[in-house]
This record gives C-alpha cells, structure tokens and sequence, in this order.
C-alpha cells in the first residue's frame, strides 16, 4: 500500500539558467503534495529585480544586475508541514553570454573540497585534454583565474570562500563549485 504524502515536496523549475545582465526568467514551483498556503523564495546574492509575482508567491520573473553565479531557496509550506529545496549556483549570469550552457555530470571531480591550498582536477576521458580550457571564478562572477586545463590548481593566493571551476572542450561546458576554507 502507497500512501501519497500531503507534506510539501518541495521543487522548482526556471525558464532560462544561463543569462545575460538584466535578461529575465521565471522561476516556478512543482511541488508536490497538498496545494501550498506559503512560499518563499531566496535568492543570493541579491542583486536581483522582481518582475512579476513576487517572492512570496509560486512564481516570480526577475532580472539580475550582477554577473555571477546565484543559488535558489524555495521553502513551501502547507497545512501538513513544511519543506526546501535549495539549487546552488542555479542560475549563471555574464556580461557577454559566455557562461554558455553546462552539464550537470560527474565528468569533473574535484578533490578534496573544502580545499585549503590545491585544489586537484579529475577530468572524464571523454574531454579532449589538448583543447580543454579552465577558468576560476568567485561567487560574484570575478574572473580568477584563467589558462589551459591542469590536474592541480594552486589556491595559495585565494581567500577562503566559494569559487567554480568552469571547464570547456569543444561544445560542452561543465561548472563545478569549491570551497576554499582553513
């Protein structure tokens, strides 16, 4: 016997994660269980502007006016409980559209993460070693680092934080986060 929960399961969807500054999407619940009574959204950083529904409301188009990368929190409640879902780096902001479209795979492993100062890279076979470029951002979208692919990262000059590695060979893209704490 199956018995269907009534609790909030919580999820969401966005029309469009890779953007350009100002460009707009629309974040939407698809949650499961009994209808919701409340929602709010959160979003960080927060250089975001709402353009319809709201943050409290099951769907809400906004614009971003910072590069980087954004994390989402939905958190649902109803008459039966309560539940989140949060998505890191969910959505990715550029000046120029080059943040391009990622892969969510396991084709990059990074180790160990927290790091403190190296980061190592372990690359799919699949990628092309030759034509693989890295790239370093910080969490506003600050471009750290940037130079052909490598299997050990030196983070001795880096501040603790979050970071994402962002690898491209051909057509694919991939981003993965890290943290750098001591």
């Amino acid at each position: 016997i199956t018995v269907n929960s009534l609790e909030p399961s919580v999820d969401f969807t966005v029309s469009n994660r890779n953007l350009i500054l100002n460009e707009k999407t629309t974040l939407t619940d698809q949650s499961g269980g009994a209808p919701a009574d409340t929602y709010s959204w959160t979003i960080t950083p927060s250089s975001y502007s709402v353009h319809t529904g709201g943050i409290t409301e099951s769907t809400v188009e906004l614009s971003f006016s910072a590069t980087g990368f954004y994390t989402v929190k939905l958190d649902v409640s109803n008459q039966y409980g309560s539940g989140s879902e949060e998505k890191d780096a969910y959505i990715n902001v550029s000046s120029t559209g080059s943040i391009g479209t990622y892969s969510n795979s396991n084709l990059l492993k990074l180790y160990p993460n927290p790091a403190k100062d190296v980061l190592n890279l372990s690359l799919s076979p699949e990628f092309t070693l030759y034509q693989t470029t890295i790239q370093v951002f910080g969490q506003k979208g600050e471009l750290m680092y940037r130079g052909n692919y490598q299997e050990r990262l030196d983070l001795s000059d880096y501040s603790p934080g979050v970071y994402f590695v962002v690898l491209q060979s051909n057509d694919i893209k991939l981003a993965k986060r890290f943290v750098i704490s001591y």
